[in-house]
């Protein structure tokens, strides 16, 4: 791959939240960010952006990944 195109490359970033206030699971995808874009995401932004999107930080976790792959599965106890 040319340096232009790594420049140039689409990267996608998901952020998932368990919210344990509402017992949900929520997943924002951040589309059409650079390389540069996505390394320069601090966790303080994050958290500003889910406080924006209504959630309390002293309910939940979150995650950042590149993988927006939900697992589901069933399980017996």
């Amino acid at each position: 791959m040319t340096l232009l195109k790594a420049v140039n490359k689409v990267f996608s970033m998901y952020i998932t939240v368990l919210d344990f206030y509402g017992g949900r699971v929520h997943q924002y995808h951040l589309k059409h960010m650079s390389s540069c874009e996505v390394n320069d995401i601090d966790s303080e932004q994050i958290e500003d952006f889910l406080t924006g999107e209504g959630h309390s930080l002293s309910n939940i976790e979150w995650m950042s990944h590149s993988d927006g792959e939900i697992i589901t599965e069933n399980g017996d106890i």
